[in-house]
């Protein structure tokens, strides 16, 4: 009759099976250096991956964790972005003037600088101009104007809006100062010949309205994108005093 078994030790038994046993660790070491050599790594790469191999797996984390953070962060500003955009809608679409000011003024402070809360404080200086609250009106646009750069759709919008009303305020220097930036933009380029030329005129400065106006339709000749009807108009009303 055979010798009964003599049992292990339980804790022999998971010191071999563990995955940081010391022979399975040898066994992991001696897998990586191989596989280095077969991918033909020089000696030197391969030392330095072997002495290094824990930091660069962290480093490979930390890569991941970040993408992964980049790409929560830029769905989160999407949806923000859909959901300012339905809220301005519901605002614009408000029929009494006092609840469309209160929504604007919502959108404005919850969606702060995205598309739909700039829109949203532009409308509500729109308002403020509208009943003859210029100063208020004048607040909102320049602080939206802050928050802008030259290539958001909003800029020249928002360079009008303070040209008209500093030029009711009755300040012509700075709606002048103003009127010429925009000029600057081809979709606003007439708008601006016209503000331009209309300060000129309040002024008593008839040379330099009919200037304006003459360089404008000069340009006009070349871009046939600009209109042309309104200023040519304008100047012959002028030349006609």
């Amino acid at each position: 009759m055979p010798p009964a078994a003599v049992p292990l030790d339980s804790e022999e038994c998971m010191a071999d099976d563990s995955a940081f046993s010391k022979k399975r660790l040898e066994t992991l070491v001696a897998e990586k250096q191989g596989l280095l050599e077969q991918l033909n790594v020089p000696p030197r790469a391969a030392a330095f991956l072997r002495e290094h191999a824990l930091k660069l797996q962290v480093a490979g984390v930390v890569v991941v964790l970040a993408v992964v953070g980049w790409q929560a962060f830029s769905a989160w500003q999407e949806r923000t972005a859909d959901e300012g955009a339905a809220r301005l809608a519901l605002a614009l679409e408000a029929v009494d003037s006092g609840e469309r000011q209160r929504l604007l003024a919502e959108v404005g402070d919850r969606y702060g600088s995205t598309g739909a809360g700039l829109w949203a404080r532009l409308e509500l200086g729109h308002l403020e101009r509208q009943a003859g609250r210029l100063d208020e009106a004048l607040s909102h646009y320049r602080a939206v104007a802050e928050e802008l750069n030259r290539k958001s759709p909003l800029a020249p919008l928002v360079e009008l809006a303070l040209a008209v009303t500093l030029e009711i305020k009755g300040q012509p220097g700075e709606a002048m100062s103003h009127y010429q930036g925009l000029a600057a933009w081809d979709g606003f380029a007439e708008q601006a010949c016209l503000g331009m030329g209309r300060l000129h005129e309040a002024q008593g400065a008839l040379d330099q309205a009919r200037q304006t106006y003459e360089a404008y339709l000069a340009r006009a000749d070349q871009n046939s994108a600009l209109p042309k009807e309104r200023v040519a108009e304008r100047l012959a009303r002028l030349k006609a005093q």
